[in-house]
């Protein structure tokens, strides 16, 4: 049950993995050419036109739920190579190497429809994929340093979204994530929060209320509704900071949901 339990786990570890590489260059293509409906992806008409349809069937599927609006994050992984290949004059500046960056993004592909298919790595392919993500990240933060604003000193929050639909990116309102999610005593909450530090620091995250405060490294929460949470709305504040720095590193936005005592 034990080896069970750890096959999974380290699965699990290599899927985020592979997300946090796929969002990443979702950041990217965001940065440097764009996100809404008109920017210009270079792709053909029919991508456009089902990354539409794929937020359409969201839209539907979490009528009233916060939802991720940018058509970026309705591409499928393949077209993110296709974006960046046929806009290279764009992403040298970024990557460099095209053949590099093709080669690393076949692998993670083959990575992830191996993970699809139930199937598991090898642990140099485990390796391989922590490398390959730790180059994309010491890119970015490279990126970043010789491009340097205000921003490139500071931890933010990029995204966040939870289990029942909503979400929240860093192109929204500051206020944070105000959800019209109803939930009860008993249910259980995922948060997964996603955050950059230009700097390559090590993120603590934090989820504070007065009555409770949850703590980890990997910005992914899993907790159970209890009756001191109950309130219209429950409001806590979603943390990533990192310490060791002279000056105060951290970012903060606020989610609010509706919570209600268990059905009698």
């Amino acid at each position: 049950m034990g080896t069970l339990a750890t096959i999974i786990r380290v699965k699990t570890f290599n899927i985020d993995m592979i997300n946090e590489y796929e969002n990443i260059l979702r950041t990217i293509i965001s940065e440097m050419i764009g996100s809404t409906d008109s920017s210009p992806f270079n792709v053909s008409k029919d991508r456009i036109d089902k990354w539409n349809e794929k937020r359409e069937i969201e839209t539907k599927k979490y009528k009233g739920v916060n939802l991720e609006t940018r058509i970026i994050y309705y591409s499928d992984f393949y077209d993110l190579k296709n974006i960046i290949s046929k806009n290279w004059d764009k992403f040298k500046v970024f990557f460099d190497d095209k053949k590099k960056f093709e080669v690393y993004f076949d692998q993670m592909e083959t990575f992830r429809n191996t993970l699809s298919h139930g199937r598991t790595l090898l642990f140099y392919q485990e390796k391989l994929i922590e490398g390959i993500l730790g180059e994309l990240k010491t890119l970015l933060i490279n990126y970043h340093n010789k491009n340097m604003n205000p921003t490139d000193y500071f931890v933010r929050i990029l995204k966040v979204s939870d289990n029942l639909g909503n979400t929240w990116n860093d192109q929204f309102s500051r206020i944070g994530m105000i959800t019209k999610s109803v939930i009860r005593v008993g249910d259980f909450i995922e948060i997964n929060v996603e955050a950059f530090d230009p700097k390559g620091r090590e993120i603590d995250f934090e989820i504070y209320n007065g009555k409770f405060k949850f703590q980890n490294k990997t910005g992914k929460f899993q907790f159970e509704i209890t009756e001191k949470m109950i309130g219209n709305p429950l409001s806590f504040s979603l943390y990533a900071k990192t310490i060791g720095q002279k000056y105060t590193n951290s970012d903060q936005i606020s989610v609010h949901y509706t919570v209600l005592p268990k059905e009698e």
